[in-house]
């Protein structure tokens, strides 16, 4: 294939292993979206994000279609998720050819996808595909499998191929021929800042901040903007919007839910959406805390060494299995969110839908959004104050998963499927792609100390409007005094600091507990709450010592506390240990860490929103 377009195969005699017969009938094709920089992530839009998100978790598709357009070959989807996927090939004959059958099909595909746009008409079929692959950056390689009992070497050598690809091809994709008719005064994309501007599409009304050169207002007498971008960006975004609710109904299908979603119902197309009003109030009748207000949290969960049970696992048979997890899962945060619509507290969970001008009949938009899934990864967006509750139902539903296979067994390797969650709450105005990096920046520090072989769950909470300006081990110097710490001994610090923020999975329901219990007593007890200014007078005097994570900030912090308690205690019945949360290490964190976690996470907890809802799946399908 030339290098006209990002997608590529390749194969060629060095690839068959040495003595091999080079005609096979049987055949390996490996796919993979890469370049996210460009084609995922170049935006801030919802629904761009979505569109290109959605069609590389379909990418088996592109390969399949491309597959049957081969004379007598037959395709066998083997893996698929995310961003890739793994197809077996069965020839009718022995071939040494196939490679370059299937380069030729890869582009005469693409092609005819580039003619037919994002709408096919009877002249210009799209063949059944809906997703806008030929705006997306895919490898794809192949190679001939001899040993079907055997696929790790082929399939490691189809992972090199397509690194390589990768790297001689366009990290762009090539927008294609453009006129200066189609594209005045070079006017480029105005949502990712690059490609020129070539097609219109209708927006809302201060949808964006636009070049009066992009917009067209008198072609939408309603004050919307007709706006000029171009052919990736309508693609993406037409696929995005489309798959808004039809995306989890294509995945809950699959779990006996027919029809999950209320006719009534869509969900929110940005952030700002996610957290704009109606507010939901707190379980005592009280309103949200004004910090809370306009945040959102961005959810990652990455899967912990599941590239090792691969290894000795089929990979229909992880994939299956991860997949089903998932998808239960998933019908549950719908159930949660759907059942929730039926009370009177709706409002946490959605909020009057606002495109009810271009949505007829829609009332509510969920709160709620889905920005990576499949594979080893997902991405959530959640207002703030579903953040624990979401984390909470997460680490509860997959303390179970766990693939269970002889061949686990035998090498000694664990089958439980743990996640890393990186949870990043912040002002919904933030850039997306920055909260996205930081999720699962904390998400991955949380496994470089060790934390591979359990669940953790990490939050990061940044209470400026202003958004994050330092690299992560940057913030918590500052957050936690590692300044003044040696300088020989920083990294250790940050390594301390990491384990005591990556919160046990299997105790985090605890956890939630204990701070719940500490905020609003027991009256079971006759336990008051615990005074908040004493926290912030504790952590004070921790400060003072230059870095809580000494021992002197330790005993600041446990001087304060044993103090108010000599003082109090007994009139309060609380003890010490009653101040101290669940830690993922057996000997706990230190006592001033403790108390930075207590205050950071404080308002996120016991809100009352979101906790508990007994609607099952197939209530809320009815």
């Amino acid at each position: 294939m030339t290098a006209s377009h990002p997608a590529s195969t390749s194969t060629d005699d060095s690839s068959f292993p040495p003595g091999a017969t080079q005609g096979s009938t049987r055949w390996l094709v490996r796919a993979e979206g890469v370049n996210f920089a460009n084609t995922l992530s170049d935006t801030e839009d919802l629904s761009i994000i979505r569109g290109a998100s959605l069609a590389l978790l379909r990418i088996d598709r592109f390969v399949e279609a491309a597959i049957a357009r081969i004379p007598g070959a037959t395709a066998s989807l083997l893996f698929s998720g995310a961003s890739q996927c793994l197809v077996e090939v069965r020839l009718a004959a022995p071939e040494a050819s196939f490679g370059a059958y299937l380069e030729r099909a890869v582009a005469d595909l693409l092609r005819q996808l580039r003619q037919a746009g994002p709408k096919a008409d009877p002249a210009h079929p799209r063949a059944g595909l809906d997703e806008p692959f030929e705006h997306l950056s895919l490898v794809v390689d192949a190679e001939p499998h001899f040993d079907a009992d055997d696929r790790a070497p082929v399939v490691a050598r189809l992972e090199a191929r397509n690194r390589s690809r990768q790297l001689r091809d366009w990290s762009l994709p090539p927008p294609g021929p453009v006129s200066l008719a189609d594209a005045p005064d070079n006017a480029c994309d105005p949502f990712d800042r690059v490609r020129p501007a070539q097609v219109s599409i209708d927006l809302p009304k201060d949808k964006v901040d636009m070049s009066p050169a992009l917009v067209d207002v008198s072609k939408r007498p309603d004050g919307g903007q007709r706006v000029r971008v171009s052919a990736s960006t309508r693609a993406r975004r037409a696929f995005g919007r489309t798959q808004r609710k039809a995306f989890y109904g294509d995945e809950l299908a699959a779990e006996g839910l027919d029809a999950p979603f209320p006719a009534a119902v869509s969900v929110t197309d940005s952030l700002e959406e996610i957290v704009e009003k109606p507010h939901p109030t707190r379980r005592d009748g009280s309103v949200l805390p004004v910090s809370l207000r306009n945040k959102v949290a961005v959810i990652y969960a990455d899967g912990n060494a599941f590239g090792k049970i691969r290894e000795h696992v089929t990979l229909d048979t992880f994939s299956a299995t991860l997949t089903r997890h998932r998808r239960e899962f998933l019908a549950e945060i719908l159930c949660w969110y759907l059942g929730e619509l039926k009370g009177p507290d709706w409002s946490g969970f959605a909020t009057w839908n606002p495109k009810a001008g271009d949505e007829p009949g829609v009332e509510k938009a969920l709160r709620l959004e889905t920005l990576l899934w499949g594979g080893d990864e997902f991405i959530f967006v959640v207002p703030a104050w579903l953040a624990v509750p979401f984390v909470e139902r997460f680490l509860a539903q997959s303390a179970g998963w766990e693939i269970e296979d002889k061949a686990l067994a035998e090498a000694g390797v664990s089958g439980r499927l743990t996640h890393s969650l990186g949870v990043v709450i912040a002002n919904a105005k933030t850039p997306i792609r920055l909260l996205r990096a930081r999720a699962q920046d904390i998400a991955d520090r949380a496994k470089s100390v060790g934390y591979r072989d359990r669940s953790t769950a990490t939050f990061e909470i940044f209470e400026s409007i202003a958004p994050p300006d330092v690299t992560i081990a940057g913030t918590r110097a500052n957050q936690y005094g590692l300044g003044a710490v040696p300088a020989d001994a920083r990294e250790a610090a940050q390594d301390t600091v990491t384990k005591a923020l990556a919160l046990p999975g299997d105790r985090f329901s605890d956890l939630v507990a204990r701070i719940v219990t500490l905020k609003d007593g027991d009256p079971a007890q006759d336990l008051p709450g615990f005074p908040r200014s004493q926290l912030y007078g504790a952590l004070r005097a921790a400060q003072a010592t230059g870095s809580l994570v000494t021992a002197a900030a330790d005993r600041a912090v446990t001087e304060h506390f044993s103090e108010y308690l000599g003082r109090f205690g007994g009139q309060k019945r609380l003890t010490l240990e009653a101040l101290r949360l669940p830690a993922t290490e057996a000997d706990g964190r230190g006592a001033a860490l403790d108390l930075a976690l207590l205050v950071q996470l404080w308002d996120y907890v016991g809100l009352g929103i979101g906790v508990a809802s007994d609607a099952t799946a197939n209530e809320v399908a009815a």
